[in-house]
């Protein structure tokens, strides 16, 4: 079972999909989770699942920051990053690292030892609807989750997908309810 799960702190923070993931700021500390997964620094949730997070390069006190510090340590688990991280972020500094470095979360106060694959997808963020489409389409995907965008551009891909992919399954979804994929 694949989940996609969306955070929430339970303070006044605010929930927005944005480019691939959810973005929130909060202190490094333990956070809720779809599904009733809590998140502590440096301790991997042992999902089967697929977090969907956005943090602007990994910085600190953010859930990729604190999901990322339980994970690292883990050869089963991959932190991917799309776009580009200043090297002098942790994101930048963890894509220059090396498997078998030893990895510091500073603000989260965990050192890990790096078994994790960590991958770069090099994705560009200027390309338009059409262009988008045409490579949703050429991945022959069996599921696409519509994360970016107003309702009517995310109404528009669906429509689209249903008739150029009909075999995928697409999903838009709602924040904080988990998916099958």
């Amino acid at each position: 079972t694949t989940s996609i799960a969306n955070y929430s702190t339970g303070a006044d923070c605010q929930s927005t999909l944005a480019g691939i993931a959810v973005a929130l700021e909060f202190l490094c500390l333990p956070i809720a989770v779809g599904g009733g997964v809590v998140l502590t620094p440096g301790v991997d949730p042992k999902q089967n699942a697929l977090y969907i997070i956005s943090s602007g390069m990994l910085v600190e006190r953010t859930p990729s920051y604190t999901l990322a510090s339980g994970l690292l340590g883990n050869a089963g688990n991959t932190i991917g990053f799309v776009g580009y991280c200043d090297p002098d972020t942790p994101g930048g500094r963890l894509l220059a690292s090396k498997p078998g470095d030893t990895f510091l979360f500073e603000t989260a106060h965990v050192k890990v030892k790096i078994k994790a694959r960590v991958e770069r997808f090099e994705l560009s963020g200027h390309a338009d609807r059409e262009e988008l489409l045409q490579f949703a389409v050429q991945t022959g995907a069996r599921s696409i989750v519509l994360t970016h965008g107003d309702p009517l551009a995310r109404a528009w891909f669906a429509q689209q997908l249903a008739v150029l992919l009909p075999s995928a399954k697409v999903i838009d979804p709602v924040p904080l309810q988990q998916y099958q994929i």
